[in-house]
């Protein structure tokens, strides 16, 4: 086959795409190339027309039919919504030994201590570092440090008080992580404490002289279930280190709207 052959061939098969996009695959287009879930009314903007030929709910209907197909479809990825953050393409759950496999050099578990912090933040957000360091009892510089690389706390402000020390919260990826539509979401303090019988039960065994009493029988701690796989870090992330009195970031740096 000659080059003009070949040529003609490319044409043909490009042919029906240069001739316009339906609006199902402009939308399955959008929602591709986005590295964060895209919003029914970001999608809007983005394919309505000057003759207003296309309308909101066009595209909410184009987005059910698709997700319907790719749910159909049961293949790798599937379209996903996520409350209050929008649509993106996600792997399904059936793919995760397989993704495991490929990138079994790169994530690692957050460690014990991180996953404390982050819950404080989560909980009592917009928090200072000296109000998290507090409740742990221990210094929370480094591990602050690691949770800020991952984008899952971002400084969201200062709280008005001598030396103006920077507020933390939660951020959209904390919520994509854990898959929760809002911060609203997280169960509730009340869920995590022991029973009034199990305290009275660990009570009675101090009372009686019983040692050591152990407190994981009666809250139930099972790190090895809460532990969640985050990407690649360098393994020096955790290092220590300490924040100087004054900035430790702009003014507003890493604002996000939660």
């Amino acid at each position: 086959m000659n080059q003009e052959a070949i040529n003609d061939d490319l044409e043909q098969d490009v042919l029906p795409f240069s001739e316009g996009l339906r609006l199902d695959a402009k939308i399955e287009a959008i929602v591709f190339a986005s590295p964060k879930p895209v919003k029914t009314m970001e999608i809007f903007e983005l394919v309505k027309d000057p003759e207003n030929t296309v309308t909101l709910k066009d595209v909410q209907e184009c987005l059910s039919q698709l997700m319907d197909y790719y749910r159909d479809r049961a293949g790798g990825f599937t379209l996903r919504y996520t409350k209050g953050l929008g649509y993106q393409f996600q792997t399904v759950p059936a793919a995760a030994p397989v993704l495991e496999m490929q990138f079994a050099q790169r994530p690692r578990p957050i460690s014990r201590a991180a996953l404390e912090t982050l819950a404080i933040i989560a909980y009592r957000q917009p928090v200072t570092r000296a109000e998290v360091e507090y409740i742990r009892g221990v210094d929370a510089g480094s591990i602050m440090k690691n949770l800020l690389e991952r984008d899952l706390i971002a400084c969201t402000g200062r709280k008005e008080i001598a030396g103006r020390p920077m507020l933390f919260s939660t951020t959209t990826e904390f919520l994509k992580v854990f898959q929760l539509s809002s911060v609203k979401d997280l169960p509730s303090l009340e869920s995590f404490q022991p029973s009034h019988e199990a305290l009275a039960k660990a009570l009675e065994k101090l009372e009686q002289g019983e040692q050591p009493v152990d407190v994981e029988d009666y809250i139930g701690d099972e790190p090895s279930e809460s532990q969640i796989k985050f990407a690649a870090a360098d393994e020096n992330a955790d290092s220590e280190i300490s924040f100087p009195a004054g900035d430790m970031l702009p003014p507003g740096s890493g604002e996000v709207d939660l």
